[in-house]
């Protein structure tokens, strides 16, 4: 087959492809699709999604009593609608990182490649494949340039997205670099381990785990409840359109929709027009006693008691939970490294940039949390000899080649892990200690525990290693709280504080 351009001289083939079908993931009673809520932070865009929620509810309005499920359906319905027609739904755009000038060398490559084809002169034939040639030259030249700016583009966003904590957009970002943005299905597993492929019998499956989660059998020894001594002041009138407005303004944004597929923005756009959609609704819920079918549906979870578990991406445990939470975070960057196994071994990019994929995309992983790790030297000789070993492979620095440490940092300019994460941790207390008095993260960074101490010599804690740290900078706690004040005297605090050169000499 001719006509495909495609750089070579070698003729296309046609071939029998065996399909190999996907995993089907049940999508039953979800929605199956996302709104574009980013664009109501457009005020024209805003506007007209308030302006139709108005509109349609005032049509609703003229309609005669129904029930409350009907109710229920038709402002679902008054909901998704607008958003599917305002908002529309949200589309995953990839970047495209040819720029217009390469395509146009692309295209006249492909032009010549037709004259090649419908050429039957030889001498003719002959120049047309020399100026194919430079052509090809210059579209790989350009498309290599054009790929350096996109990583470089990419790599200041992931800068960006890990000094403002950004988690979700650096990891869309790793997998944009990785090449690998689909997500990998679940199967579901049996009591024995065994993969279940069925729909039915995974059905069957997650019946057969809730009944056994759900359904427990009552204690043997009922509980002795006395009776409350003294009544509380709770009302029992139907909810108000005040509790209304004061529970859409607590939703939080950015989270999954429900059963139901209305989004929180849906609600929190224009608050007033949701609050005298939703009260009629409520009082009538609240007279008869009845909700509709799809406020009875939900994702249940499995609670237990454990001695560990894991919250905002730390392991928490009785004991502080450093070790468990630095051995996990040890496993999330060593996966995100092998992910962008392709942008180490590419030959297109500079060493600075991989080492700045690696500060942005490989380390904000590693370091996530460290600022309330209790850091001892075995810990820290484990997330060193981490990164050590991520930066010889970035540099390609194989046996026996050999390469000590601290060349191996003023190469990728590196500091100690320990000093980063003394940085973390002082830049962290002077955010604390500019809180007012009364808040909860203040008062927990000044608690003092009672109790006895058990024989033996004291466990290093973190606020052992912290009040070490700040009897070196010869600053009482009084005079770094009134320090942190003046963001620019701490930066300097800061700095001094945790200067590796001067640690040194």
């Amino acid at each position: 087959m001719r006509g495909a351009d495609a750089a070579s001289d070698h003729n296309l083939l046609i071939a029998s492809l065996k399909i190999k079908l996907k995993a089907y993931r049940d999508q039953a009673e979800r929605p199956s699709h996302k709104y574009n809520v980013h664009s109501l932070k457009d005020k024209e865009t805003l506007t007209t999604f308030k302006c139709d929620l108005k509109n349609r509810f005032q049509a609703l309005e003229s309609l005669p009593d129904e029930t409350i499920e009907e109710h229920w359906q038709n402002l679902r319905e008054t909901w998704t609608t607008t958003c599917m027609e305002v908002l529309g739904k949200k589309t995953r755009k990839r970047k495209e990182w040819l720029t217009p000038e390469t395509w146009d060398i692309i295209t006249e490559r492909k032009r010549l490649n037709d004259l090649i084809n419908h050429t039957d002169e030889v001498e003719h034939n002959r120049d047309l494949q020399e100026q194919y040639w430079a052509v090809n030259r210059q579209v790989k030249r350009s498309a290599r340039d054009d790929k350096r700016k996109f990583i470089h583009d990419l790599t200041e966003e992931a800068e960006t997205a890990a000094g403002q904590r950004n988690m979700k957009r650096l990891y869309e970002i790793t997998r944009t670099l990785s090449g690998k943005n689909s997500n990998p299905t679940r199967p579901v597993k049996g009591k024995n381990g065994e993969t279940i492929k069925g729909e039915e019998e995974q059905r069957a499956r997650w019946a057969e785990h809730f009944r056994e989660t759900l359904n427990r059998p009552p204690p043997a020894t009922p509980p002795d409840i006395p009776p409350a001594a003294q009544l509380l002041d709770i009302s029992t009138n139907p909810p108000t359109k005040a509790e209304i407005t004061k529970a859409i303004k607590s939703t939080k944004i950015g989270k999954a929709a429900g059963p139901d597929g209305i989004p929180p923005e849906a609600l929190t756009a224009d608050i007033q027009t949701c609050t005298d959609m939703l009260h009629p609704l409520l009082t009538k819920i609240w007279e008869n006693e009845c909700v509709p079918v799809d406020w009875k549906k939900g994702h249940l979870e499995n609670i237990k008691e454990v001695d560990k578990f894991v919250y905002l991406g730390s392991i928490v445990s009785k004991d502080g939970g450093t070790d468990e939470d630095i051995g996990s975070r040890i496993n999330k960057a060593r996966h995100a490294f092998r992910t962008l196994r392709s942008v180490w071994s590419s030959s297109a990019l500079a060493q600075h940039n991989k080492i700045r994929i690696f500060n942005s995309n490989v380390k904000s992983v590693l370091l996530y949390g460290s600022e309330t790790w209790r850091t001892t030297k075995t810990n820290t000789q484990k997330l060193q000899t981490f990164i050590n070993r991520c930066l010889r492979n970035i540099l390609n620095i194989r046996w026996p080649e050999v390469i000590s440490n601290q060349d191996l940092w003023e190469r990728t300019r590196q500091a100690p892990i320990e000093q980063e994460i003394k940085k973390r941790k002082w830049g962290w207390i002077g955010h604390t200690l500019r809180k007012p008095s009364s808040n909860t993260t203040m008062q927990s960074l000044e608690w003092n525990p009672q109790g006895k101490l058990k024989v033996g010599r004291p466990r290093q804690t973190w606020r052992r290693s912290t009040d070490t740290e700040a009897r070196a900078t010869g600053m009482t706690w009084a005079e770094l709280r009134r320090t942190s004040q003046n963001r620019v005297r701490w930066r300097s605090v800061v700095a001094a504080l945790c200067s590796y050169r001067s640690e040194e000499d």
